[in-house]
């Protein structure tokens, strides 16, 4: 194994872990966002008007989701921090970067299918190539929400 090939595997290694625990962490906060929406998403297709309990039960809902999704966003911004300062090596070969793109590919399309952890929230990988320097330019997340 030439030293290009294990400074990807380290990359891989670093990428899967911080991915992973990104997840776990974030895992009930995005449960919330959910239950929250369970709750809230009758009374905002309520058709007839809401009482003066349900609307006020409507708004404290609205602002919890809202304050859930500001730390879930905040999260993913530390995640896209995180994730610009792993980048493998400059010297990689093109081979080795073609197999380390089709191996992000799998794995992006592995987190597609592991998230959404819930029905209202998916995440969208992002990622920025620049394959005429063999360098990834950009690495981060896109967050769905589907309400």
């Amino acid at each position: 194994m030439s030293k290009d090939n294990r400074e990807i595997e380290v990359f891989k290694q670093e990428y899967s872990t911080i991915m992973g625990r990104w997840q776990k962490e974030n895992k009930d906060l995005l449960k919330q966002v959910d239950e929250i929406s369970q709750e809230l998403d009758p009374l905002n297709d309520k058709k007839e008007p809401l009482s003066d309990d349900e609307k006020k039960q409507q708004k404290e809902l609205t602002a919890k989701r809202e304050k859930a999704q500001k730390a879930v966003d905040s999260a993913a911004n530390d995640l896209h921090v995180t994730l610009m300062g792993l980048v493998p090596s400059g010297n990689v070969t093109k081979d080795e970067m073609n197999d380390l793109l089709k191996w992000m590919k799998k794995t992006f399309e592995t987190i597609k299918k592991g998230l959404p952890v819930t029905k209202s929230f998916t995440i969208e990988p992002d990622l920025d190539v620049n394959m005429s320097k063999l360098q990834i330019k950009s690495l981060g997340v896109n967050l769905i929400w589907k309400f």
